[in-house]
């Protein structure tokens, strides 16, 4: 499977949106899920994985919901697994939680066999991708209620309590 980084796929969403545009126009069911989107030479040597995290710049850049419907289709059909993982060895769950992409992560931690706590060559969860971002909260209470163990759950409560803090210290500074 090729590797694709942080930047190589924002490189690809800027040289790929010309290819999209026109699919969006006709009004294609699903953007980079129609059958003429995917036959675009830009994007016929992508793998499926390589899709679904472009689906995800996506989704965190236009706020597309049809790009959560095209990653949640992507999943269904077993072109993609849900674990699977890119150079870094993060998974989609890593990449959604990492992009403020809620409704991603929502879409993602629904599925089952979803592995919330997969750790990347770092040592970074989606947990960990998630509290360095605007949208923190609403990503951590996703993963509080996903979680399997009250030990899990306390631990990502102490987690949004020091998001809910970091933000208020960041309010009062800026006054």
């Amino acid at each position: 499977m090729k590797i694709l980084n942080f930047f190589f796929v924002l490189f690809l969403c800027h040289t790929v949106m010309p290819a999209v545009e026109p699919c969006a126009q006709k009004n294609l069911p699903v953007v980079l899920g129609g059958a003429e989107c995917l036959q675009h030479p830009i994007l016929t040597n992508l793998t499926s994985a390589e899709r679904l995290f472009l689906l995800m710049q996506f989704a965190h850049l236009r706020e597309e919901p049809e790009c959560v419907a095209a990653a949640q289709n992507l999943l269904q059909s077993k072109q993609v697994g849900l674990n699977d993982r890119d150079f870094y060895g993060q998974t989609p769950l890593h990449w959604a939680a990492g992009l403020d992409s809620v409704e991603m992560v929502k879409m993602l931690l629904q599925q089952s066999g979803v592995d919330m706590k997969a750790q990347d060559r770092f040592g970074n969860t989606p947990i960990h991708m998630a509290v360095k971002n605007r949208r923190a909260y609403e990503i951590l209470n996703l993963f509080r209620e996903k979680a399997t163990t009250r030990t899990e759950q306390l631990v990502i409560e102490e987690l949004i309590f020091i998001v809910k803090v970091d933000a208020l210290l960041h309010n009062v500074a800026k006054r």
